[in-house]
């Protein structure tokens, strides 16, 4: 890893630190490999330092998952630049798709609007609009990772971050775990799929009041189209069928998880989440990299979690943190649960 990284730097790098998203994507779908695996390879592979940002950031989908990154690079300060993987996007297309989105124009937006009223998707919408202001947008919108990387650099903008972004072309990254994914995605749909036709329908009414991510039209559906649960072939298909025009299906998507691992966040406030990122889990780190770490961490006053639960920081333990930080850990129960 640090062969293929130091050329983009002209002077030596102290330390070169990855950022997972845990068992999940960037779009709040379950991936091939889960969190402790992603941390071996990462530390194998030359890596001095690996954190996972809070899962509570990572459901919400691309946008929050960037916004939770940029949160935590700027909040750790000891990190000058971040590297990006993107399949073919081109460095002077990337920036004036970012810039074009963070000012996002009226009428881009109402021709997004227009679109999605035709019955486009969002990002089928999304995409076919910024290309007719940014053209070679459309494409990049509609390549996962490629539209990730321009949510990392939108999000930058919106924080107004000091860190340098620089891209990596990796071409194929993703296509090569797809069907490796689609299996673990099907073996979470039939996970959760079972666990729900197992609960009386007063019991998922009861759920989704109880979980604020969880809208009570989605309760509803729940209790309608039961018996159809066992038919989706993905945890996004049943987001989807559940979400019945009336709720975002990244939303249904963390209110299934909150509802099937027992997770009640019923006085959790939006100021709670304000900063997307409120603990840092620390995954792993190298042997000479580890005091360097701790003094940074104390130093940017960010608790810190290792993989095995132990609070790594000084800071006094919330009790907001703390709720979210069992998310986290059921969570990856969870995956493990599927995965067998």
């Amino acid at each position: 890893m640090k062969a293929a990284i130091d050329h983009h730097f002209t002077e030596k790098i102290e330390d070169t630190a990855v950022i997972t998203t845990g068992g999940f994507s960037p779009y709040g779908l379950p991936c091939a490999e889960d969190a402790a695996g992603k941390a071996e390879n990462a530390l194998l592979a030359g890596a001095d330092m690996v954190f996972r940002l809070p899962v509570i950031g990572v459901l919400s989908g691309p946008e929050t998952c960037a916004f939770a990154t940029m949160t935590m690079c700027d909040r750790l300060s000891m990190v000058d630049e971040l590297l990006i993987p993107v399949h073919g996007l081109e460095k002077d297309l990337f920036e004036d798709l970012a810039m074009f989105l963070f000012k996002e124009p009226l009428a881009y937006q109402k021709e997004v609007r227009r679109r999605m009223g035709d019955g486009l998707s969002f990002k089928e919408a999304r995409a076919e609009s910024a290309e007719l202001f940014v053209p070679g947008a459309g494409p990049v919108l509609l390549d996962e990772t490629d539209a990730y990387a321009a949510e990392l650099k939108l999000a930058a903008y919106r924080r107004y971050s000091g860190v340098k972004i620089t891209l990596i072309k990796v071409p194929g990254c993703a296509e090569d775990r797809e069907a490796e994914t689609a299996d673990t995605d099907r073996a979470l749909a039939g996970c959760v799929a079972a666990y729900l036709m197992g609960k009386s329908d007063a019991e998922l009414t009861e759920g989704g009041r109880m979980t604020p991510s969880m809208p009570w039209q989605v309760s509803e559906q729940l209790v309608k189209r039961k018996e159809e649960l066992a038919g989706c072939g993905s945890f996004g298909q049943m987001a989807e069928m559940l979400s019945g025009g009336k709720a975002a299906p990244e939303q249904v998507r963390r209110g299934l998880l909150m509802l099937i691992l027992g997770i009640r966040l019923p006085n959790l406030s939006i100021a709670g989440l304000e900063a997307f990122c409120p603990y840092i889990r620390v995954d792993g780190a190298a042997p000479s990299s580890k005091a360097r770490l701790i003094g940074g961490l104390d130093e940017a006053r960010l608790r810190a979690i290792s993989m095995d639960g132990v609070v790594l920081t000084k800071e006094a333990p919330d009790e907001s943190r703390t709720r979210l930080s069992l998310f986290d850990e059921a969570a990856e129960r969870l995956w493990r649960k599927v995965n067998g």
